[in-house]
């Protein structure tokens, strides 16, 4: 009896200092990625003014005349979160309804875990998804100008810019390549 007493403690400690390990892990790991963020973000800020950062409207910190604008980031982000919104609340909202109030037993106990395991998917897998299935179809399938039939992202052109498409296709292996704007 005392044995197993002994043995059982033993295991318990071990498993209380495994899980205590794990949470120190946990903490070290997140105090190292804060320290990180402030660090560069200090330095950053040393050479950029927090002003022109967030009211430029250029971003081009690759280019020789570096800019780091994030107006433009800010402003594409809103518009996606209200497009997106404007998409999925009415549709998420019905379907929740749909779900509680009419839908047959037989059809609920069938949607009701499928919908859980999609909404316990990261967002950014499905953008993934978007990105590289189904971007690419929808530009294939759908009528677009001559040039922007391949690619859509990339620089101004001036010399497509009489054509209505201002865009010149970038040049495939290029870090851009897999790049697409709509």
């Amino acid at each position: 009896m005392a044995r197993n007493r002994r043995a059982r403690r033993l295991s318990e400690g071990t498993i209380h200092a495994l899980l205590l390990l794990c949470a120190l892990v946990s903490i070290i790991t997140t105090v190292g990625i804060v320290v990180t963020l402030l660090t560069e973000s200090v330095n950053f800020f040393r050479q950029v003014p927090v002003w022109d950062f967030i009211s430029g409207t250029r971003w081009t910190p690759n280019f020789a005349d570096q800019s780091f604008g994030v107006l433009p980031l800010i402003g594409g982000t809103l518009l996606v979160a209200v497009g997106a919104s404007i998409v999925a609340l009415p549709v998420g909202l019905a379907t929740a309804i749909f779900l509680s109030e009419y839908a047959p037993d037989r059809l609920r106990r069938v949607l009701k875990p499928a919908l859980e395991v999609l909404a316990g998917i990261p967002t950014v897998v499905y953008g993934y998804f978007a990105l590289t299935f189904i971007t690419p179809n929808f530009v294939e399938r759908t009528t677009w100008p001559a040039c922007m039939e391949r690619k859509v992202a990339g620089r101004p052109d001036p010399s497509r810019l009489k054509t209505g498409c201002g865009v010149k296709p970038v040049r495939k292996g290029s870090r851009f390549s897999n790049s697409v704007a709509l």
